[in-house]
């Protein structure tokens, strides 16, 4: 059995070391247990371990101090340091002090099971520190880079690990969902064309990050692009897992963080366009669904400053929107309602609004099929939600028109008339059709009409009934007088309409 002591000041720390020591090394146990390196001295002379787990950074005496007086006891017990600081001089220091590996935390239990049973082979046959520098050095490269990444100033230390600081492709592969397949095929992939010393694979959050250091070879973009479409295509075929990629080049010395963030944003694209191909960061500014894609972040925004009241702020998100959609062609229609719905969705989810559904028939961008009537539409409906939330006139209006359309929702197959509704609403036909007028931009009649013909075309879509009873089931008692209006607001007769849809279909 082997003895194993933990030297760590933060108490869960400890816990959870016991506890995979316990359940997952059945030759281990642990000894005993301490808060500093003071502690952890004495308890090493009293209980003797074979094996000690100790942090860096402590009180009274840290974790390396406490290992330099260990090496002068003859027979010293292996030691795996326990830190979350990735700084080189830590890990050089340590390999000095011949130290038998390294946990990063937060901790994770294979790794701890990997480090434990690695100090067990070297107490059965002496390791020297050349083997842990070497089995350890791509795990610092790795972890230096991500901070670098974030923007913390590691050079020196990444140049000590013999990373040099210039040209690279960075490629972000995602979701990974914790396949440790995936990741050891994008390794075994890439290296048969990147040379060693130029590649570093690291899992980081859900992703696959490759960095491939262009100092010493020459690799070209095409190049690549074409190994990250095998392991696209090999995932899909073989892992049975979809994973998307987003590949950046630049610099590494003068704009890591730029490099990491476009990097990041060119796979998130990936994965809104659903991108069966890997994307280079340097040519999706010319996708419009780019633009469309950079909508879903004005999102929550928008969404916060309607409800807070920030009219100011709310016009300004507007425009920005407004702006990436400038130029926006005919046949990204369908994708812009969808964004621009989505954004409004966010709004509408909102307790006071979900309740009033006048507003949510008005803020329906379906009925419109240019870019201008949608851009136009959008923006009214969030300054309509903005008033329905911010304003005690506008309640008051607002519950007027609801009750509006709730009359015309439930009698729209009728033959109703503004004197039926102003009865219903208690107010006189004339005011009926100004605040009507007011409040939605249109004449009575006409949006009666309108909805009426938006049911028409539902039914016609759905194929279950004669165009007469169609005429008759959204309340126009003549069918030539319904192809007349249908017309008006179409452009074309239903029958066109039918047969339009119907063509439609067998082309698809």
């Amino acid at each position: 059995m082997y003895r194993i002591l933990i030297v760590d000041d933060e108490i869960l720390t400890r816990k959870n070391l016991c506890r995979i020591i316990e359940t997952h090394l059945p030759d281990c146990e642990v000894c005993a247990e301490a808060e500093d390196g003071e502690d952890g001295l004495e308890l090493t002379l009293s209980t003797k371990p074979h094996i000690i787990i100790t942090d860096i950074c402590m009180a009274e005496m840290d974790g390396l101090n406490m290992v330099q007086k260990l090496t002068e006891l003859p027979n010293h017990p292996e030691v795996i340091i326990l830190t979350a600081h990735r700084n080189f001089s830590y890990a050089k220091r340590s390999i000095d002090l011949n130290v038998s590996g390294f946990i990063l935390k937060p901790t994770k239990t294979e790794e701890v099971i990997e480090q434990v049973n690695h100090a067990i082979a070297r107490i059965r046959s002496k390791g020297v520190s050349s083997e842990t520098f070497n089995a350890f050095l791509p795990y610092i490269q790795q972890q230096l880079l991500i901070e670098y990444f974030h923007g913390n100033p590691v050079e020196d230390s990444l140049k000590e690990c013999g990373i040099s600081l210039g040209s690279c492709y960075l490629i972000r592969f995602s979701p990974v969902n914790d396949r440790d397949d995936l990741l050891s095929y994008v390794n075994t992939r890439l290296s048969r064309t990147i040379e060693n010393n130029d590649l570093l694979c690291i899992r980081y959050n859900d992703s696959v990050l490759a960095i491939i250091l262009c100092s010493n070879h020459f690799y070209n973009m095409s190049g690549v692009s074409h190994i990250c479409n095998e392991i696209i295509a090999y995932a899909d075929e073989n892992l049975h897992h979809t994973i998307y990629a987003g590949i950046t080049s630049g610099n590494l010395k003068h704009s890591p963080a730029k490099i990491y963030e476009e990097n990041k944003d060119c796979v998130n694209f990936a994965v809104f366009s659903k991108s069966a191909y890997a994307l280079l960061s340097s040519e999706i500014r010319s996708d419009f669904r780019y633009r469309l894609y950079r909508l879903s972040s004005c999102k929550k925004e928008l969404s916060q400053l309607v409800k807070n009241g920030d009219r100011t702020g709310t016009e300004t998100v507007i425009n920005r929107i407004l702006t990436e959609l400038e130029g926006a062609g005919q046949q990204y229609i369908q994708e812009t309602r969808q964004a621009l719905g989505s954004i409004l969705s966010e709004m509408i989810a909102h307790p006071d609004i979900r309740e009033n559904k006048y507003l949510i028939q008005k803020t329906d961008l379906n009925k419109y099929d240019s870019q201008e009537e949608l851009k136009k539409n959008f923006k009214q409906s969030v300054v309509d939600i903005f008033n329905s939330l911010n304003s005690n006139y506008y309640n008051i209006s607002t519950k007027r028109m609801n009750k509006i359309y709730d009359y015309i929702s439930s009698n729209y197959h009728r033959n109703i008339t503004a004197h039926d509704i102003a009865e219903y609403i208690h107010v006189s036909p004339s005011y009926l059709s100004k605040l009507f007028k007011q409040e939605s931009g249109k004449k009575l009649v006409d949006f009666i009409n309108e909805y009426r013909i938006t049911k028409a075309k539902s039914m016609i879509d759905s194929c279950e009934y004669k165009m007469y009873e169609i005429s008759e089931k959204v309340g126009f008692e003549n069918p030539h007088y319904f192809s007349k209006i249908f017309r008006r607001y179409i452009g074309m007769t239903p029958s066109e309409y039918m047969n339009h849809k119907n063509n439609s279909g067998s082309d698809s």
